[in-house]
């Protein structure tokens, strides 16, 4: 029976290490899952809602659209005045008598 004790104290042994081990191992894994969160989520945010995020790129696209048709309304706009004023000036006589 003295070998039985023995050996079922050096299991004993070995499995309390092994705990030790795991949750020490558990603990790190742990931990480390966490950093790798945080920092996917920090990172995510950033894209998505920082300085230059994803959704102000959009933003900034909608707007240069918005804007480029507003050129586009204008230039027409000043070629119809252009064209206005021209004619204005032809019917009046005075193409052709301007002073620099």
């Amino acid at each position: 029976m003295q070998i039985e004790d023995v050996y079922k104290e050096i299991d004993k042994k070995v499995q309390e290490n092994s705990r030790k081990v795991m949750s020490e191992w558990t603990l790190a894994q742990l931990l480390a899952v966490a950093v790798f969160v945080s920092l996917s989520t920090w990172y995510g945010y950033t894209i998505l809602f920082g300085t230059n995020s994803y959704s102000l790129v959009k933003e900034l696209e909608m707007e240069k659209r918005e804007l480029e048709r507003e050129i586009s309304e204008l230039q027409k706009s000043n070629e119809r005045l252009q064209k206005s004023y021209f004619n204005l000036k032809v019917t009046r006589g005075e193409v052709g008598n301007e002073e620099y």
